[in-house]
């Protein structure tokens, strides 16, 4: 592997967290720009380079009444129009998609996933139906992950949107919220209101250069190479949302105009592999490690005004024989904590039986006896041990 093949590989909790932390400085710099310029005119060449990039992404999204995260609408098949980047409507919805940035990036607990995770997770998501979201999906109700090595996703060709396998768009992070969601209804185009998530997708520079560009020319010639120099080390390449409960399936139109739960195919892997790796976060096989973020790295995050949680960097290993025995234990005795955590306020899934027996007849899990239900916040580990706390790293690694 060479040096510039190295640079794809972003290893570890803490260059996660570095990576979250710049995330929100970005986005910090162009919600500071909105309130202090709002009502007043727009000096577009004084516009912070994210803040361009936003106007330039919700440019991508069909002209239409609507708010910023419709139910399954994204800009996988559409081209971006540059002619609306500064008109009204469209600088509203900008605004409104770094608000939400703001607060997903200040509450998200960051999720690190490791390349031989990823591998597993891309199997299983292949082999998943197009299933619904549910609450109960959710590992925590806002989260950023941050892949070490990019998801690649087939992209469009730029000019017929055909979807080609040849052509590879790199993901470096999703980032995740609870939040109303939009349904629209195609027969009559309202829009209803629903509970789910928003979710925006990021992508890096370095490897949209070495992966995107390079899968371009290789694949369609020279003319269709992209510039690169965004003057950011991370966009938001798509933001869309997911409502919970909702029936759907994927198509494959180029013009991205689908019916009632036609989701496009871009759209369905990305909600394919979200539903995977919530699911994984569940298993009972996962093991929890807790680290303690170095203290750069605290440093770090207090001089952005990185708002500190609760919790540590939690890595979740998949076998237990492995955590005994780097501490020097047998597999069947238990852990020993020296001190003790706050517990973060959570949504749990709870069995009543009255409701009916926790599995269906086909083995698949009942909805209709399980309830979720609020866990508040509480202490964890030895009571008699010292408080510690600091922000959540979820790491996947193996």
């Amino acid at each position: 592997m060479t040096e510039t093949d190295t640079r794809l590989f972003w290893s570890g909790p803490g260059r996660a967290l570095d990576a979250h932390i710049d995330l929100f400085n970005s986005i910090s710099t162009a919600k500071t720009y909105i309130e202090r310029h709002r009502g007043k005119a727009v000096n577009k060449a004084a516009l912070p380079a994210v803040l361009l990039q936003r106007l330039g992404l919700m440019a991508s999204f069909p002209v239409s009444k609507m708010e910023v995260q419709v139910d399954g609408e994204s800009v996988a098949p559409l081209q971006s129009d540059s002619r609306r980047m500064f008109d009204e409507y469209n600088m509203m919805r900008a605004f409104g998609l770094v608000q939400q940035e703001y607060k997903t990036l200040n509450e998200a607990e960051t999720h690190y996933v490791s390349h031989h995770v990823m591998a597993t997770l891309e199997t299983a998501a292949e082999a998943m139906d197009d299933e619904p979201l549910f609450p109960t999906d959710l590992p925590s109700p806002t989260g950023l992950i941050v892949f070490e090595y990019p998801m690649l996703i087939p992209d469009l060709h730029p000019d017929t949107g055909e979807l080609r396998t040849d052509i590879l768009m790199p993901i470096r992070a999703i980032g995740w919220t609870l939040a109303p969601v939009q349904v629209r209804d195609f027969d009559t185009g309202t829009l209803t209101e629903k509970g789910g998530i928003h979710y925006t997708i990021y992508a890096d520079e370095h490897s949209f250069v070495k992966i995107y560009n390079e899968t371009l020319v290789k694949a369609l010639g020279e003319d269709y190479r992209v510039p690169s120099d965004l003057s950011l080390p991370m966009w938001a390449s798509d933001a869309t949302a997911w409502a919970f409960g909702m029936p759907w399936k994927t198509g494959n139109e180029p013009n991205g105009q689908f019916g009632a739960g036609l989701i496009h195919a871009n759209v369905a892997m990305t909600r394919r592999w979200l539903l995977a790796y919530f699911r994984w976060c569940w298993q009972r096989i996962l093991v929890p490690e807790r680290y303690t973020p170095k203290s750069y790295e605290r440093r770090r995050a207090a001089r952005s005004n990185f708002q500190i949680t609760d919790g540590h960097i939690k890595v979740l290993r998949l076998r237990r024989e492995m955590e005994a025995e780097r501490h020097g234990e047998s597999q069947e005795s238990t852990f020993a904590y020296t001190h003790q955590w706050v517990v973060r306020a959570h949504p749990r899934r709870q069995w009543y039986p009255s409701l009916g027996p926790a599995r269906n007849d086909d083995g698949s899990f009942n909805q209709d006896s399980h309830r979720l239900i609020w866990i508040e916040p509480h202490l964890a580990g030895n009571p008699f041990g010292p408080l510690v706390s600091g922000h959540n790293v979820v790491a996947a690694v193996r």
